[in-house]
């Protein structure tokens, strides 16, 4: 992506200089590349992650919610893929950004969230929405961090969950 589209936000790098992305950087950037697999343009991906709004910390506090225990983030961490029966489902519906791009349409992505837990999708889903497992993707961010920086990944897969109950609504 262009640097101008400013995805992720907040990377300031001059030239030469090495960026530092935190872990919420990474995520958006790695929502915008799932949108970009999806077949959205790299613009309008970089559009749909600055209109998350909060959508990546509440899936991350509903994976935390789940509360798998050591042994079973370690095997997801082992099999790349957070379990299935326990995994959140950010829906970007992109036919709100498709369009033609001379046209005045205002380009707005609308994000529901699913748990696995509760298998019904939100009614106001459309047909063109890009589905991010969201436990997989903290899986393979966790897998590719820890491999990077040497850390424990059942440690800091822990860690990060426990900052993201944070962000868990409870009714």
């Amino acid at each position: 992506m262009k640097s101008r589209d400013a995805c992720p936000s907040g990377l300031a790098t001059g030239r030469g200089k090495v960026a530092k992305f935190d872990f919420k950087q990474l995520t958006h950037l790695s929502v915008a590349l799932a949108l970009i697999d999806a077949g959205l343009s790299p613009e309008y991906a970089a559009t749909a992650v600055e209109d998350m709004d909060g959508v990546a910390d509440r899936c991350f506090g509903l994976l935390a919610g789940h509360g798998l225990c050591r042994d079973e983030l370690g095997q997801a961490l082992v099999a790349s893929f957070w379990p299935m029966e326990a995994s959140v489902t950010a829906l970007c519906s992109v036919h709100r950004l498709l369009g033609n791009p001379g046209d005045q349409a205002i380009r707005v992505p609308t994000w529901a969230i699913s748990s696995s837990t509760n298998s019904r999708q939100p009614s106001d889903t459309g047909l063109s929405a890009a589905h991010i497992d969201f436990g997989t993707l903290f899986i393979r961010l966790v897998r590719a961090i820890a491999g990077i920086t040497g850390h424990d990944g059942v440690e800091l897969a822990t860690a990060l969950l426990d900052r993201s109950e944070d962000y868990v609504v409870h009714s």
